[in-house]
């Protein structure tokens, strides 16, 4: 009996210190998580652009669509450039907002993200076109913070290959997208939540489920 009050008196101490490691641990990973890709496509900035600042023509090319074809979204705001915004939702790929925040014509395309209790982030895909207009080099650079939660910070371990996939497999749907010609899906292809009455409103969701949890709203750009 005593020899088995030492095993768990140790056991407890060997598991106390093992926790205060990983929590100590986490604060030694990176604060952030920086992803880069880019490629170069045999086409003219305008016609990738064109693609990427329209929040609209996403279903086209981002490979969230080609894994989630049952994606649900809804649209607000302009249907291109700053201040469109999108909200989408799916067993697969759980539910966020995107917005885009600034654009700079044929050149580059700024995001922001709002992924709910996982956090958020920004983008940037910059569009560097050839002196001959036959090619552009397609920059997309992510970037979200972790700030003092080791958990995420643990988390941003695997997330990292996760992002580099799917902006790599994003990539290389928008140069097939373009090659093909493609045109925007017509507004019954692109399955909705629900009407929206205000064109100019932020996405609404139904009220979630006590398993859901709450978004906040991507508050749309002020008037100019």
């Amino acid at each position: 009996m005593i020899a088995w009050r030492k095993w768990l008196r140790w056991g407890a101490v060997g598991a106390g210190v093992l926790m205060a490691t990983v929590a100590v641990g986490g604060f030694f990973l990176p604060a952030s998580l920086i992803v880069e890709r880019e490629r170069l496509m045999p086409l003219p900035a305008p016609e990738l652009y064109d693609r990427v600042s329209s929040l609209r023509r996403w279903p086209e090319w981002a490979t969230w669509w080609q894994r989630e074809p049952f994606l649900q979204v809804e649209h607000a705001g302009p249907e291109t450039g700053a201040g469109g915004m999108m909200a989408w939702r799916s067993k697969a790929e759980g539910e966020g907002r995107a917005k885009i925040t600034a654009v700079s014509p044929s050149r580059e395309v700024a995001l922001a993200f709002d992924f709910g209790e996982r956090g958020d982030a920004v983008s940037a895909i910059r569009f560097e076109e050839s002196a001959d207009r036959t090619h552009t080099l397609v920059k997309w650079k992510f970037r979200t913070d972790f700030g003092g939660n080791t958990g995420r910070r643990y988390f941003g371990l695997m997330f990292r290959k996760w992002v580099e996939k799917d902006i790599e497999d994003s990539l290389a749907g928008l140069e097939a997208a373009a090659l093909a010609k493609s045109t925007p899906l017509p507004e019954s292809k692109i399955p909705v939540i629900s009407p929206q009455a205000d064109p100019a409103a932020p996405p609404q969701f139904p009220a979630p489920t006590p398993s859901s949890p709450v978004i906040p709203p991507v508050e749309p750009a002020p008037a100019r």
